[in-house]
């Protein structure tokens, strides 16, 4: 999607906001937001400021494990209106216009609105990348992560400030597309978790199955586990190895110094000491006392928090220690795979184990003798090996993926800040129609004037949406026609077409019968459309539009594939400048076009078509999109 600038712009004093459209001015944030400090207020509901969301009710989430005061009558209340700042955090994005009442932290700022502009777009501004950037310059402290909004910069900073009718349209344009953007997001993470639920089952059946699916059985004597291979054993897990856990000491932290893994250091494969702190010498003998020098094959086990995650510790690792809340794990028999016990402490068997005997409130931990006594499935340590190379194989597959979607995700992001910040400085005109937009209305238009008709579906819908181009001059539908079987089709186009209808909750895609067969829509019920938006867009290329729609009401998806393929090829020859009769028609619709439409079509049908699409005004002049012959042989 590509958007305008504003016709003429001004500077201004703030540099670090480069250029505003001309009609905008600047306000200080003091003229726009009064501190306020109201407590005593200890009945009301608890507020988190998130970096991601803004303010939103504690309860709404269940991964802030930040615990209240027990004494609420400090925290302050706020109202709906009111800007609340993380002033630690503002510079991460940390603060919002809360759509709430309710109280928050006694250590956060709260800023009574004494302004008559628009809430929705203020809190898109303030959380924007330019002034994250700009609540940084004006942060103090002694270390990054303990800086202070300072309340006197704070109070002179520049905020721009459009015309309030442009306020709203930029915030209608950002609700509406980062809704766009985080419905693809949550797609991706929905696959992520596909991804990790399918490489779980994996995991589960090869370490308590194996990879035979012909091996003798026998019963395990558990029943959440039941059959295992014959000659497999069931032990608790200090049969296999040692399980030690952690100095409990609180070592000095240097910042050239060796290393401690910690739970943060065992989320992967292998220990992970890119970021982990270090501590001196002393305090590292200290800490390896008592065999607990992790070595090569070794495994370190968080628990505590994440517990359950385990790391392999490899030949390659420098010397480290274990950290807190991790304890060591070496195996009995030195021939036993390092990579088949950590894929069995992951496998779903265990993970119901470990979650029977957690203990904790608030931050869940496992003591080091229920470890010990874990029960484990345990093979050769020759099917060991080739299960734990057989694991590390899909892993990898999995990895690859996840890693892809990771991406995606990282990318989605990274448009959705720049969209905003582009939006709410002025550097893109969003008040007008984008082409998608108006592409994205005519699609929902024709499926909801003709979804309810049988034999509607993707191919009747592809035409409309050529002939709404080609003959009701919608030139921002933008297809690259390509001259299939079925007529003028845009594969991308209507991929994106269907993919955006589906996000924005209009109606629903579906093709019951697999891949290939004819694909229906739904209109989802709670769709409301707008049709004087649809006739702003439009203007005057409406009632061309409407009476498009109207012709092809009675039409089956043939009569609709002949009209719009005698239309494109009589359309192409007057933008290559042939005079057209109709047997220069029907020669180009049966001979220039796909091979199959030999089959379909006789000449005589056609000229009856040819004769149809006069009477009713269905006649080219040359203007719009040409098809090309890319698709005519797909």
């Amino acid at each position: 999607m590509s958007f305008s600038r504003y016709e003429r712009y001004q500077q201004i004093d703030a540099a670090w906001l480069g250029e505003l459209p001309e009609r905008w001015h600047v306000k200080p944030f003091w003229a726009l937001y009064r501190r306020v400090k109201r407590t005593g207020f200890a009945d009301e509901e608890l507020l988190s400021v998130y970096r991601d969301y803004g303010v939103i009710r504690k309860a709404d989430r269940d991964d802030n494990f930040n615990n209240p005061s027990e004494d609420l009558g400090g925290y302050q209340l706020v109202e709906p209106g009111d800007l609340a700042m993380n002033k630690m955090k503002a510079w991460q994005g940390s603060l919002g216009v809360s759509p709430w009442r309710g109280i928050v932290s006694p250590a956060y700022f709260v800023f009574r609105s004494i302004h008559k502009e628009e809430d929705g777009f203020l809190h898109y501004l303030l959380r924007s990348a330019p002034f994250s950037a700009a609540f940084m310059t004006i942060s103090k402290g002694i270390r990054i992560n303990q800086w202070d909004v300072d309340p006197a910069y704070l109070s002179q900073l520049s905020v721009p400030i459009p015309p309030v009718d442009e306020q709203r349209a930029i915030t209608t344009f950002l609700d509406r597309e980062t809704a766009k953007i985080d419905a693809l997001v949550e797609e991706q993470r929905r696959l992520i978790e596909l991804l990790e639920e399918e490489r779980q089952a994996v995991i589960s059946r090869a370490v308590t199955k194996g990879l035979d699916p012909y091996a003798p059985m026998k019963d395990s004597g558990d029943g959440w586990l039941g059959e295992v291979p014959a000659h497999w054993i069931v032990a608790p897990l200090k049969r296999i190895c040692s399980v030690a856990d952690c100095k409990h000491i609180t070592p000095e932290f240097v910042d050239d110094g060796i290393p401690l893994a910690s739970i943060r250091e065992v989320q992967g494969r292998f220990v992970d000491l890119n970021a982990a702190r270090k501590t001196t010498e002393g305090y590292f003998d200290q800490m390896i006392e008592g065999g607990r020098r992790p070595m090569p094959g070794d495994l370190i086990f968080s628990r505590n928090a994440t517990v359950g995650e385990v790391a392999e510790v490899a030949s390659w690792h420098p010397p480290f220690a274990m950290g807190q809340d991790v304890c060591l794990l070496r195996k009995v028999m030195p021939d036993a795979s390092s990579g088949f016990l950590r894929a069995a402490l992951k496998s779903s068997y265990v993970v119901e184990q470990l979650s029977n005997i957690m203990v904790g409130a608030t931050f869940k931990r496992v003591n080091v003798e229920d470890i010990r006594n874990l029960l484990v499935v345990v093979p050769p340590s020759d099917e060991q090996a080739e299960i734990a190379a057989h694991l590390e194989a899909i892993g990898a597959e999995r990895r690859a993926l996840i890693g892809q979607a990771n991406r995606a995700i990282n990318l989605l992001q990274e448009r959705r800040a720049a969209l905003i910040s582009a939006a709410v400085t002025g550097k893109i005109d969003v008040r007008g129609w984008s082409a998608m937009e108006i592409r994205l209305a005519v699609a929902a238009e024709i499926i909801r004037l003709h979804s309810g008709h049988p034999t509607f579906g993707r191919v009747k819908n592809q035409k409309l949406l050529y002939l709404a181009e080609a003959h009701a001059g919608v030139h921002e539908i933008g297809g690259r026609y390509e001259r299939r079987a079925a007529g003028p089709f845009d594969p991308d186009l209507i991929s994106e077409v269907e993919r955006d209808l589906v996000a924005s909750g209009m109606m629903s895609v579906r093709q019951p019968a697999g891949r290939g067969s004819m694909v229906s829509y739904a209109v989802s019920r709670s769709w409301q459309p707008d049709r004087v938006r649809l006739a702003a867009m439009l203007g005057g290329r409406l009632a061309n539009f409407q009476e498009l729609n109207a012709k092809f009401a009675d039409l089956d998806t043939r009569g609709a594939e002949a009209v719009a393929t005698l239309y494109a090829v009589w359309n192409d020859a007057l933008i290559d400048g042939e005079a057209c009769d109709d047997p220069r028609i029907i020669r180009g619709f049966l001979h220039e076009w796909h091979a199959e439409k030999r089959v379909k079509f006789r000449e005589g049908e056609l000229h009856t078509w040819l004769a149809w699409m006069r009477r009713n005004g269905i006649v080219p002049t040359g203007q719009g999109p040409r098809t090309g012959t890319r698709g005519l042989f797909g």
